[in-house]
């Protein structure tokens, strides 16, 4: 039952982990895609300014 314990408390800190580095992904991946949205937005109003 000890051991049994300890495994679920390790399978808790392993979840949690794994749940934050998802959501550190998530966010970087999302910001990558904002980045890269606004560079085609301001490369756009350029060409439109420019015509």
């Amino acid at each position: 039952i000890v051991t049994f314990m300890n495994f679920k408390t390790r399978f808790d800190s392993f979840c949690r982990c794994v749940a934050c580095l998802a959501i550190i992904h998530l966010l970087v991946r999302w910001a990558h895609l904002s980045f890269w949205v606004m560079r085609i937005l301001s490369y756009h109003s350029q060409l439109s300014t420019n015509c």
